[in-house]
């Protein structure tokens, strides 16, 4: 058996452990009727306590309807900035039919498909225009989408939902998995694989054969993932079971035995907050401390029964001795070079509570960081096409253009070294790019480098950079990539202005430069490799005390 089976095994049995105690306080709680029915005792038939007895806590919607609208509005907010005011619907199936979908790209109507519920005709018939037919479909304003939503949700969670009916495979499960109702994703992961280990327990001791299940390993499969995705988001694959002891540890204490039985959403709810606030987001600042805390106890309790020497105990600094070893103090560990300092950074502003509304800004770039590293790109694009506008002053015609490459122009002209400079240049940021697609106006094109960087200045050609009107696609990839880069920049700006000074585009003047004036300065220079040197050369405090590197 692997470290990591045995990890696994130790934590599943804590959390049964845990419940099997709760037997001891003589009164009905929320923990405790995971395992034991309203009189306090194990129900007799396990199956039919799992399937009609209680309202599981940490499961999303099993409607699909609701796992759609879920996807829809987080799409939606998303690409919200991108569509024009006159273009922002969303659109449902029909009266009868609650099915919600939304058009990519520019908004406008511009596919058909079937509905997977009702499997009736949806979309639009041609581009801009919705298929007509009996009942008809829905176009509703974007903020009357969301409040729907938000009534179906509601809806749909003030009915009384027993039993295990989740199907869906485990390697579907994602970090950012959370209900509405819950601030932090950890705090979903953590109770939902609470409750696998629970589910996994009596399934091995044969007390579910009865329920009906996807296949033998559910169970299993699922709390090994949710144990993974904890360590993913805890960002220590090693000790993450060691956090997770001195949870339990803490789900002993008063404040968390809460009375009651877990048969209706509302007491679920409480549940799940509850854990969330008083356990979680008052622990997650300090895992790292509260790991070393477990492992000195842990150490302290097996010396009262071995009293046998162990030199890693020394090593990993868990025990100390100044007369046998006086100097060791002075030999301190730290894994400073050992972590990526983005990747830690980034875990941790992720794990603090309310970290979006305290660190707003921070938070913003990290998602989308990888994106953002693209701004720098801008401006050797927009100077090489603009010194070709200049230099030709559009004397070059479109068809000589479509067959003629850049590279036959580079020596003409008495400009030609500067000229070929700033097409190396050029060349260099169009190859550093990682979007993978574009879109200008409602067309969408891969971003793709199928052909060697050298390759392409060799042979690419003029039509490409001249960004002037055209009826065919060869100027439109880089217009639309100018156009996407420049869109990143404005998102950040109104993200700023709107959520940390407080004020929207509609209340100040907004100050806009023209992409063919933009300098080097104007644009966002940041990547992932600056935060990690900055966090190295600034942000890093070493603590020298024996045991706390």
């Amino acid at each position: 058996m692997s470290n990591d089976e045995i990890h696994h095994r130790m934590v599943a049995l804590n959390i049964v452990a845990l419940l099997i105690s709760s037997k001891g306080l003589g009164r009905n709680s929320y923990l405790g009727n995971l395992l034991f029915n309203s009189d306090q005792k194990m129900p007799e038939n396990y199956t039919e306590h799992v399937q009609m007895k209680i309202c599981w806590p940490a499961f999303l919607p099993g409607d699909p309807f609701i796992t759609q609208m879920l996807d829809v509005r987080a799409q939606v907010t998303l690409l919200l900035p991108k569509i024009s005011p006159p273009k922002r619907f969303i659109y449902q199936c029909s009266h009868d039919c609650p099915w919600v979908f939304y058009f990519e790209d520019c908004g406008d109507p511009n596919d058909h498909r079937l509905c997977p519920m009702c499997h009736k005709d949806i979309g639009a018939i041609q581009d801009g225009v919705l298929i007509e037919r009996d009942p008809p479909q829905l176009k509703i304003p974007i903020n009357d989408g969301f409040q729907f939503i938000t009534r179906y949700i509601e809806d749909y969670n003030g009915k009384v939902c027993f039993g295990y009916h989740d199907r869906t495979p485990a390697e579907q499960s994602n970090v950012g998995d959370k209900p509405d109702h819950l601030q932090h994703s950890i705090s979903y992961r953590f109770i939902h694989m609470f409750i696998h280990a629970t589910l996994l327990f009596l399934d091995e001791l044969d007390y579910l054969s009865e329920i009906d299940l996807p296949k033998p390993e559910h169970f299993r499969e699922h709390f090994e993932k949710d144990y993974a995705l904890l360590a993913e988001q805890v960002n220590d694959d090693e000790h993450c079971y060691l956090w997770l002891f001195k949870l339990f540890n803490h789900l002993l204490d008063e404040q968390f035995i809460q009375e009651g039985l877990l048969d209706n959403h509302e007491n679920v709810v409480q549940f799940e907050t509850c854990l969330e606030k008083q356990l979680l987001f008052t622990h997650m600042n300090s895992i790292a401390e509260e790991i070393r805390q477990y492992s000195v106890a842990y150490i302290d309790f097996v010396r009262q029964c071995d009293e046998k020497f162990s030199m890693q105990r020394y090593i990993d600094e868990l025990e100390e001795n100044e007369q046998r070893f006086p100097l060791l103090r002075y030999f301190n560990v730290t894994n400073i070079h050992t972590v990526d300092p983005m990747n830690e950074f980034s875990s941790k502003i992720r794990m603090l509570p309310y970290g979006n509304k305290t660190y707003p800004m921070t938070t913003f770039l990290l998602q989308k960081m990888d994106n953002y590293a693209n701004i720098r790109y801008l401006y050797p694009i927009v100077a090489f096409t603009c010194h070709l506008t200049q230099k030709f002053d559009y004397r070059i015609k479109r068809n000589d253009a479509l067959i003629k490459t850049i590279s036959e122009y580079l020596n003409q002209g008495s400009d030609s070294e500067i000229t070929t400079e700033l097409y190396n240049k050029f060349v260099d940021a169009w190859y550093k790019i990682t979007l993978k697609d574009v879109q200008y106006g409602c067309h969408r094109l891969k971003l793709e480098h199928n052909i060697s960087q050298d390759e392409f200045a060799q042979n690419t050609k003029l039509a490409m950079v001249l960004l002037n009107t055209t009826k065919d696609e060869s100027g439109i990839l880089l217009t639309a990539c100018l156009n996407i880069i420049g869109e990143l920049q404005n998102e950040i700006v109104r993200f700023f202005h709107e959520t940390v000074i407080g004020n929207s585009g509609n209340s100040r003047r907004q100050r806009a430069i023209p992409i063919q004036s933009i300098r080097a300065e104007h644009l966002l220079n940041l990547t992932a490799n600056d935060i990690s040197l900055k966090l190295i050369t600034d942000g890093f405090a070493i603590n020298y005390e024996y045991d706390m590197g």
